[in-house]
């Protein structure tokens, strides 16, 4: 009797370890899924202008900033952006503005990205009304929903009858979801995880 008891307890637990496997390696095969869209959210919170239009300003009349709100759709950010300039050589003050912008995923290596922006934007309340914009990014993926890089550019002010340039460079933070080589937007299913673990405690219960 002992020995048929031993061989169903050895039997349960082999039967259990398999399916255990099971479930490991299938929770592992679909913890990465590609997704068609999702929000996003970015800002170059911190920037410096250069150029022929900064001449005469000090260091915290160069500052410029912006936050940026849209969808990414496969490879491509569409985005609405508010942002403002310190000082603007037209106006002798400091400015705000609107932006469209459009960013593309150019090149992904492992959690390295970078991305190619053009932008058309309005300057509130200035002589340069009229904004255009095109910049690169590259930039790290450090967890699953935050990137942190550089980001480089130059925009060009129009207006009825001036107009100026300013180049900047700053630092760029973007919530959203990973891209892998392909381009494509993936997101990783710790709810998977979450349920495999617990499936595995309540069978370490049983025995």
């Amino acid at each position: 009797m002992k020995i048929y008891l031993k061989i169903l307890l050895l039997t349960s637990f082999i039967g259990n370890a398999q399916s255990i496997v099971k479930d490991s390696s299938a929770t592992e095969k679909d913890s990465i899924a590609e997704v068609k869209s999702s929000w996003y959210g970015r800002t170059m919170f911190t920037a410096l202008t250069t150029g022929s239009d900064t001449k005469g300003e000090n260091i915290s009349q160069r500052m410029t900033r912006n936050i940026e709100f849209g969808r990414s759709i496969g490879s491509v950010d569409i985005g609405l952006a508010l942002g403002e300039f310190k000082h603007m050589a037209a106006d002798s003050s400091g400015v705000k503005y609107s932006e469209l912008r459009v960013s593309m995923d150019a090149c992904q290596y492992g959690i390295f990205s970078n991305e190619i922006s053009v932008g058309a934007g309005y300057v509130f309340n200035s002589k340069t009304p009229v904004m255009m914009e095109i910049s690169s990014t590259l930039y790290a993926q450090v967890s699953d929903k935050f990137g942190i890089g550089f980001v480089f550019g130059n925009i060009d002010f129009v207006g009825d009858n001036e107009d100026s340039n300013k180049s900047f460079f700053g630092l760029y933070l973007r919530y959203g979801l990973i891209r892998n080589e392909g381009g494509i937007l993936t997101n990783k299913l710790h709810l998977a995880n979450q349920a495999r673990r617990h499936n595995n405690r309540k069978r370490t219960k049983i025995f």
